[in-house]
C-alpha cells in the first residue's frame, strides 16, 4: 500500500471513530461549521453561557443595522422553509 493511501485508510479510521453525524437542523450546521472553521469552541461556549446567564432576558443592541441583520439571520435559522432559501 502506497504512503497515501495508508493515509486516506487512517483518516477514514478515524472519522468512523470520531461517529457520523447528521442533522437537518440549520442552527446546528451553523455552529458546527462556525466551530470548525472559525471560531474556537470555547469562544462559542463561552458566548452561549452569556445569553443564556440569568438576567439576560433582554438585550440592548448599541448597533441597530447589526442587530437587525442578526434577527434576519436568525428568523431564516428558524424558519421552516429555510432550505428554499439555500437553492
Amino acid at each position: 500500500m502506497l504512503p497515501r493511501e495508508i493515509h486516506k485508510q487512517r483518516m477514514n479510521q478515524l472519522r468512523e471513530k470520531s461517529g457520523k453525524v447528521i442533522s437537518k437542523d440549520p442552527l446546528v450546521s451553523f455552529l458546527y461549521e462556525l466551530m470548525r472553521d472559525h471560531l474556537p469552541a470555547g469562544t462559542v461556549e463561552t458566548l452561549i453561557n452569556g445569553t443564556l446567564w440569568p438576567g439576560s432576558e433582554e438585550v440592548l443592541f448599541t448597533n441597530g443595522f447589526l442587530a437587525r441583520y442578526a434577527e434576519n439571520l436568525a428568523e431564516i435559522l428558524r424558519s421552516k422553509d429555510h432550505m428554499l432559501r439555500k437553492g
